[in-house]
């Protein structure tokens, strides 16, 4: 018998569960961004934040829910809002719903950086937002959901896998003699590995708690070398770490990432209507990059699932 699958912030991991999953799995989807990639069995356009009195067709018992959340924003604001906030509301959307066993995606940002493999044990940080956010929401979690079991996945950095190798094989087929910024470690988990193991936790009796979810980390070195052993690395890429070596607190890319790219490829938008842009100067350079990166490939900035690297949930 299939089981019934509650899923809220139904987007790319639910899509992918749903494409896998329709000989086990009926699946409610609800989300409040635009409609996802793959409508599920029901799907439901509910935003949370503004219209948390909104009456959604559901059913009174449930085998399994699961939940992501994501920031508003990538200040403390957003991530208290869209964690903390964000988690207390869908308790009450679901406080009369009964649910055999339940899952909560969170993230592996919750730890301290360490040279050391990060396992459940690992030192919590404490000093950041981030982690204070993820952590309070993984709280209210426990405390208000009414599931008989509760788990929680923290994951690493998602990748889509189509998209692992592209960035090496597209600068060495295409290189133009200009060096390709990179981050020196690779993803980390899947977003189909991901969604399997999602699968498999609802399909399957499981006790578990708390679970770390990642694949070993791969350094981008050692990745180019696998691919093209008779190529030189450097000859191609640069780790992103210049911004660094200059006191910055993060790379360049990541800046890009963090402000969005979406946003970058408006404030160019506006420079063109403005009569300011210069065809092949430094930024019209860098706004081509930005619109392969939306246009061809999806990648908007990291509040968009992903743009010049891959993001825990």
């Amino acid at each position: 018998m299939k089981k019934n699958i509650l899923f809220i912030g139904y987007g790319d991991l639910g899509s992918r569960l749903a494409s896998i999953s329709k000989d086990d799995l009926v699946i409610t989807g609800i989300s409040r961004s635009l409609k996802p990639r793959i409508i599920p069995d029901q799907y439901h356009s509910l935003d949370w934040f503004k219209n948390s009195a909104q009456k959604v067709d559901l059913l009174k018992n449930y085998d399994c829910l699961i939940i992501t959340l994501t920031p508003t924003s990538f200040d403390e604001a957003g991530y208290e809002k869209g964690y903390e906030e964000g988690m207390k509301l869908i308790s009450k959307l679901v406080k009369n719903i009964s649910f055999k066993k339940s899952l909560l995606i969170s993230s592996t940002r919750v730890y301290q950086d360490s040279e050391e493999p990060i396992n459940e044990l690992s030192n919590i940080n404490s000093e950041d937002f981030r982690a204070k956010s993820l952590l309070e929401s993984e709280a209210i979690y426990l405390n208000e959901i009414n599931s008989l079991q509760k788990t929680i996945f923290r994951l690493s950095g998602l990748y889509d896998p189509e998209m692992k190798d592209k960035i090496f094989y597209k600068q060495v087929d295409e290189f133009q003699n200009k060096l390709i910024p990179i981050s020196s470690n690779l993803n980390r988990l899947s977003r189909d590995q991901a969604a399997r193991i999602i699968m498999n936790f609802c399909i399957n009796k499981t006790d578990l708690l708390l679970l770390n979810v990642s694949e070993p980390t791969v350094l981008a070195r050692e990745r180019f070398k696998i691919l093209f052993p008779e190529k030189n690395f450097d000859d191609f890429f640069r780790i992103d770490n210049l911004g660094k070596a200059v006191g910055m607190p993060v790379g360049p890319l990541t800046v890009y990432d963090e402000v969005s790219l979406e946003l970058s490829r408006k404030a160019e938008e506006t420079w063109k209507e403005m009569g300011l842009a210069i065809d092949g100067d430094d930024r019209s350079i860098t706004a081509e990059v930005v619109e392969t990166m939306i246009g061809q490939h999806g990648r908007g900035g990291r509040y968009h699932g992903g743009g010049f690297y891959e993001y825990g949930a």
